[in-house]
């Protein structure tokens, strides 16, 4: 079996040795061990595509805002609806609920896949910080539930990237 060792970098960009194996993937060797993201890489490359989804569906519900919003705003975000923001509630409706189908769409399409996870990671981050910033408010009620939805969105991005870097796993090729 021919082995070797090559400079190369980690998932994450880091400088690391890279010992290579003709059978395997290669296993990344940084100066405290062997760090192998293998397991979790093949975690994400069974979950990315329902887990782009279920959270894809749940941030384009947010369009009803677009199309419904004096019955959204009382029933779903547990807020009065006031008629003199209708355009700015519709805005937010169309730019959140276009993000979740852009989610669905990065679950088909695995080219997307990275830079809808980096810009609803960013996007998600802002809504959560805004409800824990805010969370000793009575107007924040309606909001937890997209809190749970953006923060595991978040959580979700930051072990993706962590163990595949900002591509896309192997496995997302076959998948065309």
């Amino acid at each position: 079996m021919d082995q070797e060792i090559r400079r190369a970098a980690s998932p994450l960009g880091m400088p690391a040795f890279v010992y290579v194996q003709r059978s395997s993937k290669p296993t990344y060797i940084q100066a405290k061990g062997i760090v192998s993201h293998e397991p979790l890489e093949r975690f994400f490359t069974r979950t990315v595509r329902p887990f782009f989804l279920f959270t894809g569906a749940g941030t384009a519900l947010v369009g009803l805002y677009t199309f419904l919003p004096s019955w959204a705003m009382p029933n779903v975000a547990r807020l009065p609806y006031l008629q003199d923001y209708t355009i700015i509630i519709q805005h937010w409706g169309i730019m959140v609920g276009l993000m979740g189908i852009a989610m669905i769409l990065a679950a088909l399409v695995p080219q997307w896949r990275v830079p809808i996870l980096l810009y609803s990671a960013l996007e998600k981050s802002f809504m959560v910080w805004l409800v824990l910033a805010n969370a000793r408010n009575s107007f924040v009620s309606g909001f937890w539930i997209p809190f749970a939805l953006d923060s595991t969105v978040v959580i979700y991005t930051i072990g993706y990237f962590f163990s595949c870097g900002f591509r896309s796993p192997a496995s997302a090729a076959s998948e065309k």
